[in-house]
C-alpha cells in the first residue's frame, strides 16, 4: 500500500491540519497492516492512550487497555510536550523553507531537523559532528541531490552512520 505524500507545504498543511492526522499517517506508513509487537505474547495487555489507531489490537489477539485522562479536547493540556514535539517541525518547515518543501526533499529536511533537535543542548558537539561528516563524506553533486526518489529515500549519505 502506497500512501500519498504532500508535494508542497500547502499540501502538507491540508493533509495534516492537526497532530492526530499526522499521527494516523505515520502509523499507517510504519505499520500498513496494523501494529503487532514482535516481543509481546498474544493475549498480552497493551496499555495505550485513547487514540483510535490502536482499535485493531483486539482483532489481533491483544487485550487493549486505553487510559484516557480527561476529555480528548484537553489532550494538549494533558500532554503538552508531545504536542510541542509534533508542532516544532511544522513551524520549522514553515519558517525556514517559507512554504517551499518538495516531496523528494522532505525527508532530508526532517533529517536536518532531527539532527538539530537532538543536539540542541550541546551546540558544540553538533558543530563537531557536522565537521566530521563534512570531512568523511563523499562530495554530493547537484545531480545526486536531485536524483532522490519521489519520497526522498535516497537522501542519506552512503556508508555514513549518524
Amino acid at each position: 500500500m502506497t500512501l500519498p505524500a504532500p508535494d508542497s507545504l500547502p499540501d502538507f498543511q491540508s493533509m495534516f491540519p492537526d497532530e492526530e492526522h499526522c499521527a494516523d499517517y505515520l502509523f499507517a506508513l510504519r505499520w500498513p497492516r496494523g501494529f503487532r509487537c514482535a516481543t509481546c505474547r498474544v493475549k498480552a495487555i497493551v496499555h495505550t492512550d485513547g487514540w483510535g489507531g490502536y482499535g485493531g489490537l483486539r482483532e489481533m489477539g491483544y487485550r487493549h487497555k486505553a487510559v484516557v485522562q480527561g476529555d480528548a479536547t484537553n489532550a494538549a493540556w494533558a500532554l503538552p510536550m508531545i504536542h510541542r514535539e509534533f508542532g516544532n517541525p511544522k513551524v520549522w518547515l514553515k519558517g525556514t523553507h517559507h512554504g517551499r518543501v518538495e516531496r523528494q526533499h522532505l525527508q532530508a529536511y526532517l533529517n536536518e531537523f532531527v539532527f538539530r533537535h537532538n543536539r540542541r543542548f550541546w551546540p558544540f558537539s553538533a558543530f563537531q559532528r557536522v565537521l566530521s561528516l563534512g570531512l568523511e563524506a563523499p562530495v554530493q553533486t547537484y545531480r545526486q541531490l536531485y536524483d532522490a526518489d519521489e519520497y526522498g529515500r535516497d537522501v542519506h549519505l552512503a556508508g555514513m552512520e549518524g
